[in-house]
């Protein structure tokens, strides 16, 4: 089972890129094994991912083959016929919305945007990869000064977060980032008022929401060294 030199090149071309486009399938499917299948995902790996990776293990065997049995021939039909198979399901999970699994890349929850009392600074809550192993939970500071962005990790649970009801086109708020006179820095306390209560803050109505998970939490903020340090324990 002997191959042709370009008809070997293309086969082992084609068994290659099918093999990356599986490792980065499952790379990109679990976040860098930092999360579970959800349902899409699921029929994606059933319905495409498993039966590519059976026909690379056919192919790998019969490529095998071919140079240990010199005597036995491996079609160009059955090289075109495994290779057609094998790069199709490639690009079907590699660039198909419902099959792709994308890229490793950060998911980010962020409440409103919104400035200080004092006009120094904007800021947010960031929740980044929540309901994943590596979920984190971060404030983003913007210096209205200098335009430099920054962010300030928190010491909060966010992998523990068990879902989250965000209003819809509304500004809400998980925290609010107030003046500490006495230091000179800034308070930032969780939740910022009662769940869905509406309020106006310079004249923008806001709606304060409650992580249930994070309970009452108050961090002083100091954003020359970017620490926050929990001062509710």
């Amino acid at each position: 089972m002997t191959l042709k030199k370009p008809r070997c090149i293309f086969f082992l071309g084609a068994i290659v890129v099918s093999i990356l486009a599986v490792i980065g399938w499952v790379l990109g499917a679990t976040q860098g094994f930092n999360r579970g299948l959800d349902l899409m995902l699921t029929v994606a790996l059933i319905v495409c991912v498993i039966p590519l990776s059976l026909l690379i293990v056919i192919a790998i065997v019969w490529l095998v083959k071919a140079y240990k049995d010199p005597e036995r021939e491996l079609s160009i039909l059955t090289v075109l016929i495994l290779s057609t198979l094998m790069l199709v399901l490639s690009g079907i999970i590699t660039f198909d919305r419902n099959m792709s699994a994308g890229v490793i890349a950060d998911f980010i929850y962020a409440d409103t945007l919104r400035r200080t009392d004092d006009g120094l600074f904007e800021y947010r809550i960031e929740l980044v990869n929540l309901f994943q192993r590596n979920a984190t939970a971060r404030l983003f500071v913007r210096d209205l000064t200098t335009d430099e962005e920054m962010y300030i990790p928190l010491d909060v649970p966010a992998r523990d977060v068990g879902g989250l009801s965000i209003p819809h086109r509304r500004n809400f708020l998980w925290g609010r980032l107030e003046n500490d006179v006495a230091s000179g820095q800034y308070l930032l306390r969780m939740p910022a008022g009662s769940q869905w209560r509406d309020t106006y803050i310079n004249d923008i109505s806001f709606q304060f929401q409650r992580i249930h998970t994070f309970g009452n939490v108050t961090f002083t903020i100091d954003i020359p060294s970017r620490t926050a340090t929990r001062v509710d324990q």
